[in-house]
């Protein structure tokens, strides 16, 4: 994957585009679902950014479902307790499964952490 000088900018609006729909969705319940086709895309950007075992990341810099999964935990935690991501590609999501398997374990050692504290 090749950044160019627009690239950060690019990766920035992105991830703000799908944060904001999440809060969106999340501000009335009469909101309509928001779409949000957003370039460069990034189902093979994992949480290091590039998939040491694959090589390259398909031009997938930031992984912008990923980044809006764990903003909506975070931000919203109170009212987001489960989320579904599709990913209608014609192949294999790698960075999305493994970001989101990540993002299972930390949130396992929480509770674990926090039942222990309270015992």
């Amino acid at each position: 994957t090749r950044f160019s000088a627009g690239s950060y900018r690019a990766v920035s609006r992105a991830v703000g585009a799908v944060c904001g729909a999440v809060d969106a969705v999340l501000a009335s319940p009469f909101h309509p679902l928001p779409f949000c086709l957003v370039r460069p895309p990034g189902h093979h950007a994992c949480y290091e950014g590039i998939d040491v075992d694959a090589g390259g990341c398909g031009f997938c810099l930031v992984n912008s479902v990923a980044a809006a999964a764990a903003y909506a935990l975070e931000k919203h935690g109170e009212r987001v307790t489960r989320i579904a991501i599709i990913d209608m590609d014609i192949h294999h999501g790698n960075g999305t499964q493994e970001i989101v398997q990540r993002l299972e374990r930390v949130e396992r050692e929480r509770e674990s952490g926090e039942r222990g504290e309270r015992e």
